[in-house]
């Protein structure tokens, strides 16, 4: 479905098709349960965004072991200073 719609804006935007998407599935993290997603993207999402790139995500994990309880507890830690310091974005 994606691919259609890629392929559908380029004809509209008037550049040639130049073929599908090409997917890479990096190594990451797998979490262990069902409750910690949000503890891993929001990792993630930090290191992405302190390294300051949009390209290359292949290169930032190279395991798919889960993150240790203490990883989990220094990412729940950051969110709640982020939080304290900025407010929640329910207000």
């Amino acid at each position: 479905m994606f691919a259609e719609a890629l392929r559908t804006y380029r004809d509209l935007d008037g550049q040639r098709d130049q073929g599908g998407p090409k997917w890479f599935y990096p190594k990451c993290h797998q979490q262990p349960g069902n409750t910690e997603c949000g503890y891993y993207v929001i990792s993630w999402m930090q290191t992405i965004v302190s390294n300051g790139k949009t390209t290359g995500f292949g290169n930032y994990w190279k395991t798919e072991e889960p993150y240790s309880q203490d990883d989990l507890d220094s990412t729940r830690d950051m969110l709640a200073r982020y939080l304290l310091e900025h407010g929640s974005l329910a207000s």
